[in-house]
C-alpha cells in the first residue's frame, strides 16, 4: 500500500484560508459595528463638551444639552441642564440683588445727604443758639453787676448815711446851743449854770459827733478794704496751729461774751508756705462772724477748725453750732453789704472780705455749706 500527503496538505490550506477570511469578515464587522458605537456615543459626548465650553466662554446660561438615545448620556444631560437652569436662576436672584443693593445704597445716599443736610442745619442753629446764649450771658453778667453795684452804692449810702446824719444832728444841736449862750451873752443874762448846761450838753454833743464819724471812717476804711485787696504780701513759713492760737489770743476779749469752746484739730507741727496777714485775717472775720451773728445764747456754744494738707493744697473746714445763716442770704453770703442784723451795728462786710482775702490774696478757694443742718459751715481751700 502506498499512502500520499497530497489530500491533507489540500486540506489544510483550504483550512488556513478559510480561517484567514473568516478572521476579516469578522474584523470588517468589528470595525462597522466599533464605528457605529462611537457615533452614538462619541458624538452626543462631543456636544456635551461644545456645550459647555460655550456657556464658559459667552456665558450662554440659556443653552440646554439634547437628549440622546443613550441612557446615562441622557441623565447626563438632564442633570447638566438642571444646573443651567439653576445657575441662571440664580444669577438673575444675583442681579436682582444688585439692582436691589444699588437702589438701597442710592436711598442711603439720598437718606445720608439728607440728614448731613439736616445735620449742617442743626449745628447752625446751635451755633446760633450758642451765640445767642453768649450774648444772653454776657447781658446777665453786665445786668447782674449793675445790681450788685446798685445794692453796694446803697449799702454805701445806707450805713454811711447814719452816722453822718447823727454827726449833722449832733453838730446842729451843738450850734443851736452855741446861738442860746452867744444870746445870752449878748444879753446879758448868761449864768454859770447856763454855762454849765452847755458844756455837758456840748460834751455830750461832741461825744455824738465823734462816735459816729468814727464809725463813718471804719465803714469807709472796710469799704475800701473790699474795693482793694493788698497782696504785696510776702510768703513766709506758717504754723498753721499757733497762727489760730495767736488769733484766738489776739481777739479774746471779743470772745469773751458768748464764751465759745474752739476746737483745733491740726498737727502743731503742720508749716506751711503762705502769706500770713490774710490768713490771720481770715480767721478773725470767721471767729467775729461766729460770735456777733451765731452764737444767740452766752453757753454751749463751739467752734471748730478742721485742718488738713492734701498733697499741695491746705483744706480749713471752720464750723460753728450757732442758729446758721437765714435761708434769705445764704446764696448771697459773700456778697457785700449783706447782713442779717442790718442797723445792729453790722455792716455786711466781713464775709466778703473773706472771700476776697481768700480768693485774691491767697490765690484760693472758698465756699459755703448750704445743706448744713446745724450752724455755719466754710471750707477754704488754699495752694
Amino acid at each position: 500500500m502506498r499512502g500520499s500527503l497530497e489530500s491533507l496538505e489540500s486540506y489544510i490550506e483550504r483550512k488556513i484560508l478559510i480561517d484567514i477570511l473568516l478572521t476579516l469578515l469578522i474584523l470588517v464587522v468589528v470595525y462597522f459595528i466599533a464605528t457605529k458605537v462611537q457615533r452614538r456615543i462619541a458624538r452626543p459626548i462631543e456636544q456635551l463638551s461644545m456645550l459647555l465650553q460655550d456657556v464658559s466662554k459667552n456665558h450662554n446660561y440659556d443653552a440646554r444639552a439634547p437628549i440622546t438615545d443613550v441612557k446615562e448620556i441622557t441623565t447626563l444631560s438632564n442633570s447638566l441642564n438642571i444646573m443651567l437652569t439653576r445657575t441662571k436662576k440664580q444669577l438673575e436672584r444675583h442681579e436682582k440683588d444688585k439692582q436691589e443693593i444699588k437702589k438701597l445704597n442710592q436711598s442711603l445716599e439720598e437718606k445720608v445727604n439728607q440728614r448731613t443736610i439736616a445735620l449742617r442745619e442743626a449745628n447752625q442753629e446751635l451755633l446760633s443758639t450758642l451765640e445767642r446764649m453768649h450774648q444772653y450771658q454776657t447781658q446777665i453778667v453786665e445786668n447782674e453787676k449793675m445790681a450788685s453795684l446798685g445794692q453796694m452804692v446803697a449799702g454805701v449810702a445806707h450805713e454811711v448815711n447814719t452816722p453822718i446824719g447823727l454827726g449833722i444832728t449832733g453838730s446842729t444841736l451843738l450850734r443851736d446851743k452855741l446861738a442860746d449862750i452867744q444870746q445870752s451873752f449878748d444879753d446879758k443874762k448868761l449864768t454859770s449854770s447856763h454855762l454849765k448846761r452847755f458844756i455837758d450838753e456840748g460834751i455830750e454833743n461832741l461825744d455824738l459827733i465823734y462816735r459816729n464819724l468814727n464809725r463813718a471812717a471804719d465803714l469807709i476804711s472796710n469799704f475800701k478794704k473790699v474795693a482793694v485787696i493788698q497782696d504785696d504780701g510776702i510768703n513766709t513759713y506758717i504754723n498753721i496751729h499757733k497762727l489760730i492760737t495767736d488769733v484766738l489770743t489776739s481777739i479774746q476779749s471779743e470772745l469773751l461774751p458768748k464764751k465759745p469752746i474752739v476746737t483745733i484739730n491740726c498737727p502743731t507741727d503742720l508749716v506751711i508756705q503762705s502769706k500770713s496777714e490774710p490768713l490771720q485775717q481770715v480767721f478773725q472775720h470767721l471767729l467775729i462772724n461766729s460770735v456777733i451773728h451765731g452764737f444767740v445764747n452766752d453757753d454751749n456754744n463751739q467752734i471748730r477748725f478742721d485742718v488738713e494738707l492734701t498733697g499741695k493744697k491746705l483744706t480749713i473746714v471752720y464750723s460753728d453750732n450757732g442758729q446758721g445763716v437765714d435761708k434769705n442770704i445764704k446764696n448771697r453770703i459773700f456778697d457785700p453789704f449783706v447782713t442779717s442784723k442790718r442797723g445792729q451795728g453790722a455792716s455786711g462786710l466781713g464775709m466778703h472780705l473773706v472771700y476776697n482775702l481768700v480768693t485774691q490774696a491767697l490765690g484760693g478757694r472758698v465756699t459755703f455749706d448750704l445743706e448744713e443742718k446745724q450752724g455755719a459751715r466754710f471750707i477754704i481751700t488754699i495752694p
